[in-house]
């Protein structure tokens, strides 16, 4: 028997489907948090490039494998995107409050590094001079 809202299993594709949306949208929203959390609460760090560009090991995917140390911890990662230089020194983005979250910056900071860095910098802490616009385009762009 059919009601005015449609029979029993078009009723049940439209909650389906309502349910779907619903968890699509939340996954949205909580993807964008931590992207926005990473903005509010970046931090800097030089990062040590330690491998050329590799295709997808056991250890990761594709990329350039680097380290950075913070607070007496060794944090290791690796970037997909962007050109490294072996065993040059980089500045890395961070999240200050989850130090897993990065993204290494193409600014090779080799000839700059003259001071250790213990508890990450902020932009206007950064010891030596970087391109901020760069740094805060490709902040915005994640």
């Amino acid at each position: 028997m059919m009601s005015k809202f449609g029979t029993k299993s078009e009723r049940g594709n439209i909650k389906f489907y309502v349910f779907l949306g619903i968890l699509i949208i939340t996954f949205y929203f909580l993807g964008n948090m931590g992207v926005d959390k990473f903005k509010k609460n970046v931090k800097f760090a030089p990062a040590k490039v330690t491998s050329d560009f590799h295709y997808k090991n056991t250890f990761g995917g594709a990329g350039y494998d680097y380290s950075f140390i913070l607070n007496g911890k060794l944090y290791n990662r690796t970037q997909s995107k962007g050109n490294f230089i072996k065993e040059n020194y980089y500045l890395v983005a961070y999240d200050s409050t989850s130090p897993k979250s990065t993204q290494l910056l193409e600014i090779n900071i080799t000839d700059s590094l003259n001071q250790s860095c213990i508890n990450g910098w902020t932009l206007k802490e950064i010891p030596f001079n970087v391109d901020t616009i760069y740094i805060k385009k490709k902040i915005n762009e994640l």
